[in-house]
């Protein structure tokens, strides 16, 4: 104790020798210190929030996706024929979905496409469509088999191609033969009524098989155009069920052959 008060004479001489004077001696804060790094974090995080949404606003500007049915109208200037939901099933299947008379919920929505294509042909009248999409497993086959299904029921006459060379799946679904198929009328070795399978429900199928080697030499030839002739007389419509627009080139060799698409 003596010790510690000699110390604090000798501060107290030196600090009158130098002619200090304490104005506000120190005492222990109240409270904490108000520092800055919240607030800065803060105003980073504000500031990253608000650089991320006017990126992904510029983003969507420049891309502009596609997403609903007026955005489809609004991009290419088409009516929309309709729209088919995701069509759930209890159990996982491979290829396309059938449905039976009593989904009538489903039913209904191709019975609605099927008004819809009853009345774009009275403005012009076509047959043949080709119908694709942008990648596989998208539902082109099953709306292919349904979309024949209720055309047969309004009593028109149906002819299905399974024109994919690449993937056919249509008569593995409805249990009939492939061979033979297209593949084997392209090639010449098989005739149209040879290709020919009648189906249940009254449409007609002409199946495929996988093709090796090049496809393009098949469907780029006047077959294709040959067999659509052939059955210009026996149906009212001819569905060509093709492989996917953006995974092969294929589908573009049918294009000039089909009226719509």
């Amino acid at each position: 104790v003596l010790s510690d008060k000699l110390v604090g004479v000798k501060i107290r001489e030196q600090r009158e020798a130098g002619g200090l004077r304490v104005i506000d001696s120190a005492s222990f804060p109240l409270e904490p210190t108000r520092s800055k790094t919240h607030a800065y974090a803060l105003a980073a995080l504000l500031l990253s929030c608000a650089l991320a949404v006017g990126v992904a606003f510029a983003v969507e500007l420049q891309y502009q996706p596609v997403e609903t049915e007026s955005e489809v109208t609004k991009a290419t200037d088409f009516t929309v024929l309709g729209s088919v939901g995701k069509i759930k099933t209890r159990r996982k299947v491979r290829g396309p979905v059938y449905l039976p008379r009593r989904a009538s919920d489903h039913f209904e929505v191709y019975r609605g496409i099927r008004a819809s294509i009853e009345t774009e042909r009275l403005k012009n009248a076509f047959q043949s469509i080709l119908v694709t999409s942008p990648g596989p497993s998208v539902g082109k086959s099953t709306t292919v088999l349904n979309l024949a299904q209720v055309l047969q029921e309004f009593g028109r006459r149906v002819l299905i191609v399974e024109a994919d060379l690449r993937r056919p799946s249509l008569h593995h679904t409805l249990a009939v033969t492939n061979k033979p198929g297209l593949p084997d009328f392209l090639r010449g070795d098989a005739t149209f009524e040879q290709i020919c399978r009648a189906l249940p429900f009254g449409a007609v199928l002409i199946p495929s098989e996988v093709t090796r080697g090049d496809v393009g030499s098949l469907l780029q030839g006047a077959q294709i155009e040959k067999l659509l002739a052939l059955a210009k007389p026996q149906f009212d419509f001819v569905l060509l069920d093709s492989a996917p627009l953006l995974v092969v080139s294929d589908t573009r060799l049918l294009l000039p052959a089909a009226d719509r698409v």
